[in-house]
């Protein structure tokens, strides 16, 4: 929760999950799900969706195949 008792929105989620430094797509995706309480397979694909759509709109660094999550490495944009 947030100070103002809101929840965080699943992007903010997964920017806070990746970091700056490469980290296992797979890992990002259970740690965001675990937190925004989506800690099922539903809450899984719907996470790794939105991680699909943040890659596109170039927000997150994605190296390898997103659509073999457990193959993948991500990092937010902007890590040199």
């Amino acid at each position: 929760m947030t100070p103002h008792g809101q929840r965080p929105t699943l992007d903010a989620l997964l920017l806070a999950c990746c970091g700056l430094d490469w980290r296992k797509a797979d890992h990002v995706v259970g740690l965001a799900a675990m937190k925004a309480d989506l800690d099922d397979e539903a809450g899984w694909d719907m996470v790794a969706r939105r991680l699909a759509i943040l890659v596109a709109a170039g927000r997150i660094e994605a190296d390898g195949d997103l659509a073999n999550w457990h193959g993948c490495e991500v990092r937010r944009v902007g890590a040199a």
